[in-house]
């Protein structure tokens, strides 16, 4: 699902449009899978999302794009970095999802704080749409 167009993404990024990477396209489409799945799916209501929420979700999709303009989004396929060496450049890669203990996600640092900050990645129970809160109102009839 496209969450944000190219030039939400440039203007999030303080960049021109003809600066972002030829595949920004498909790039928007991976930092929305990765947002669907931080948020176990909550992003693709967006319209039910509010206007904040809206916003944390654009601009988690900027600045994962971003992480992949510095790095390169080839770092996605090869696993969690589990240990790094800047002399005589050195890189460790963790086959596990969750990388080794201290290990660096493939995933923005500041898209995950954004999206924290969001609430959308609350493993609560959602209790928003009228069919919860019909149950919620009947509890509260019988408890009082």
């Amino acid at each position: 699902m496209g969450y944000v167009t190219q030039e939400e993404v440039a203007t999030l990024l303080g960049i021109a449009v003809g600066d972002l990477p030829a595949n920004v396209n498909v790039q928007i489409e991976w930092a929305g899978d990765i947002v669907d799945h931080l948020t176990m799916n909550k992003s693709t209501q967006m319209l039910d999302l509010s206007l904040f929420q809206q916003d944390r979700i654009k601009k988690a999709i900027a600045y994962q794009i971003k992480l992949w303009i510095n790095l390169g989004d080839e770092m996605d396929d090869f696993g969690n970095v589990a240990g790094f060496q800047i002399g005589e450049f050195s890189m460790q890669f963790s086959s596990s999802e969750s990388g080794s203990a201290g290990g660096m996600s493939s995933i923005s640092p500041k898209s995950y704080r954004v999206l924290l900050t969001s609430g959308l990645m609350n493993r609560g129970i959602n209790n928003r749409s009228q069919g919860n809160q019909a149950i919620v109102e009947s509890w509260k009839e019988d408890i009082y």
